[in-house]
């Protein structure tokens, strides 16, 4: 029995890559250079494909633009962000079938590797209360443009899977995940549900040799 159904964004709950977008977003709003966008689509490129990247190098390019600055003032940039270009992009089935679970007592969460104060806003819109995301260091109320903990992303996910089944005592065959990434595979093989979401080619491939279930949430 499903007791937790787990959902990361990028590409699943909205058809955009919020990491990018957001740095597009940024350039577009001057607050971030211009240069930022290739050093963007170069990290994204390697994403898509499934490949692993220098976390540690892409935390500080992608946090770059929180050093300095509050919560408050943060939360307000990504909420011109959401409304602009995250919520055109909200997939109708999506929200449906979110909301199908929570009206029948489901528990929901969003295990992404986004920012939290980006997701802090799709979990509004979704109704989600518990979400975890890279959590942006904060020194006497100022980010500091790095992480403060260990960053969601790959098989590091497994980790954060870990303390959600001990917070709700469940195990992991318990859980369904619900994905478009080549890089949420760890999470996917560990799943007792492992759904793929509108995947890329290799991903549906994969999930088809796994007989996995495949959903097709394009608007």
């Amino acid at each position: 029995m499903i007791k937790l159904h787990l959902f990361e964004m990028d590409n699943t709950l909205a058809a955009v890559n919020y990491d990018s977008a957001w740095k597009e977003y940024l350039v577009k709003a001057g607050l971030a250079p211009e240069t930022s966008l290739a050093s963007s689509a170069a990290f994204q490129e390697s994403r898509s494909a499934g490949r692993l990247f220098n976390a540690g190098e892409f935390l500080e390019f992608q946090l770059a633009e929180f050093k300095g600055n509050t919560k408050p003032d943060m939360l307000k940039i990504a909420f011109k962000f959401f409304e602009e270009v995250v919520k055109p992009a909200i997939k109708q089935s999506a929200f449906d079938y979110i909301k199908s679970i929570i009206r029948a007592g489901g528990q929901v969460a969003i295990l992404t590797s986004t920012n939290n104060i980006l997701a802090y806003h799709t979990a509004l819109y979704f109704g989600i209360t518990d979400y975890i995301g890279t959590d942006p260091d904060a020194d006497n109320g100022f980010f500091t443009g790095t992480a403060a903990k260990l960053y969601p992303y790959a098989e590091s996910k497994l980790f954060y899977l870990g303390r959600l089944c001990e917070r709700y005592n469940f195990d992991a065959s318990e859980v369904a995940v619900y994905t478009s990434s080549m890089l949420d595979l760890p999470l996917l093989n560990t799943a007792g549900r492992p759904v793929v979401v509108d995947p890329c080619d290799n991903l549906a491939q994969y999930a088809e040799g796994h007989n996995w279930e495949i959903l097709n949430w394009q608007n």
